[in-house]
């Protein structure tokens, strides 16, 4: 699961690009952060588990890192939508 919350950070497609307080970055002053990355960490287990156990059954024949592309890819496409709904939020976070 943490290759997925590094995928949402780092991925310049993901509206959660840059957004997220990584653990080596606690303690810095960054505005941009809004949200730490082991908070997003256990939001995203329940759907991280739902993609393996109901929604892509085949996941557990994947590699970790095919995995974390697929749930990544998912929750980058759901932020998106969100995005394209409520940009004011994102804007202005």
């Amino acid at each position: 699961m943490t290759k997925v919350i590094d995928q949402l950070d780092k991925r310049t497609d993901s509206p959660w690009f840059e957004r997220l307080l990584m653990p080596d970055q606690v303690g810095m002053a960054n505005t941009e952060r809004v949200a730490r990355a082991t908070s997003a960490m256990t939001s995203i287990r329940p759907i991280y588990n739902w993609c393996a156990e109901i929604a892509f059954p085949f996941l557990g024949l994947k590699t970790p890192d095919e995995q974390a592309d697929l749930i990544a890819n998912v929750l980058i496409a759901y932020w998106r939508a969100i995005r394209n709904l409520i940009p004011g939020a994102f804007a202005d976070p």
